[in-house]
């Protein structure tokens, strides 16, 4: 965590912690990839049940490549080889104020050589142009999401949209019955044979828990 994300947390997230009776072992960031290196090359993760971040996408994407990168590591898997199959990662990740877990699906990315990991999240109207918007602000800090946020606002944009989708008939499932996207899944199948070997990037999904 930031600075000011180290007062949110003393405020608001330590004396949850305390009252609940868990001890906690705090980092506090400075620097970019500083959480991913951490829990990458020096966390001792078998201490812990959990990460738990305070922080926006880009905290939770440094979280993830540390925790994922380390699984592999450990259990001798070859982050190179778009061939290799992932190991799930048993550590949960917290992002505050999320008090539930949810399993997701991510993706390796390869080109030649192990890219990164990656989770994709889908956003649409307000806070797509507030993020769009906020891209060219970066020289501004973290101060452009207010900036872009309000500026967005009065510009008194309507969205419309639709929505389409094929039910699924043959298997029933939740996103936390722990199967993978593609196992058993047809359609998943069939557009992943249409797309292989079309682009230069190769990727492959497990679950993170």
């Amino acid at each position: 965590m930031g600075a000011s994300s180290k007062c949110i947390y003393e405020q608001k997230v330590s004396p949850l912690f305390a009252c609940a009776s868990i001890s906690t072992d705090v980092i506090v960031t400075e620097h970019a990839n500083h959480a991913r290196d951490h829990l990458k090359t020096e966390a001792e993760l078998k201490k812990y049940d959990g990460v738990v971040c305070v922080g926006g996408d880009g905290m939770f994407s440094e979280i993830v490549q540390g925790l994922v990168s380390r699984t592999q590591g450990d259990n001798g898997v070859d982050q190179n080889s778009p061939e290799e199959k992932l190991v799930p990662c048993s550590v949960r990740i917290g992002i505050i104020s999320a008090g539930d877990f949810q399993p997701m699906d991510l993706c390796s990315v390869h080109h030649n050589t192990f890219l990164r990991y990656s989770i994709s999240l889908l956003g649409y109207g307000f806070s797509g142009d507030v993020l769009a918007d906020s891209e060219r602000k970066r020289w501004m800090g973290p101060a452009r999401y207010d900036f872009s946020g309000f500026k967005t606002f009065l510009t008194h944009h309507h969205y419309e949209g639709a929505v389409s989708f094929l039910p699924e008939t043959d298997t029933l499932g939740t996103p936390r019955d722990k199967t993978r996207c593609r196992a058993g899944c047809f359609i998943c199948q069939h557009i992943g044979q249409l797309y292989s070997g079309d682009s230069p990037e190769e990727s492959k999904t497990a679950p993170l828990y």
